[in-house]
């Protein structure tokens, strides 16, 4: 019980079942997780659902950059692998000739 007087649960629990008795939402768990998810920042605290939503935020964001940067989009993409498959079609193209310079 110290632990939960220490962090405030009861009254903050009591104080979100009475918002939702109030409110009556049609989705009880949303509105409870909004709920938890109000008083934590309220509390300044960030929640791993939070931390990790703003992580796949930044990294959309820089993936969306480094595509505008390559050439826009799936073109850019294309011509990478292009550029992998011209390396890998030059290997058999050396072949013959290094086959021929043994003859």
């Amino acid at each position: 019980m110290a632990y939960l007087e220490k962090h405030g649960v009861a009254p903050m629990l009591n104080g979100l079942v009475n918002d939702l008795a109030a409110s009556k939402p049609d989705d009880p768990i949303s509105f409870l997780i909004n709920g938890l998810l109000k008083e934590a920042t309220a509390r300044g605290q960030e929640v791993a659902l939070m931390a990790r939503l703003r992580e796949i935020k930044e990294t959309l964001a820089k993936e969306s950059l480094e595509v505008k940067g390559g050439g826009g989009g799936g073109a850019g993409q294309g011509r990478r692998r292009a550029g992998r498959g011209e390396r890998e079609a030059q290997v058999p193209r050396q072949a013959p000739a290094q086959d021929a310079r043994r003859l």
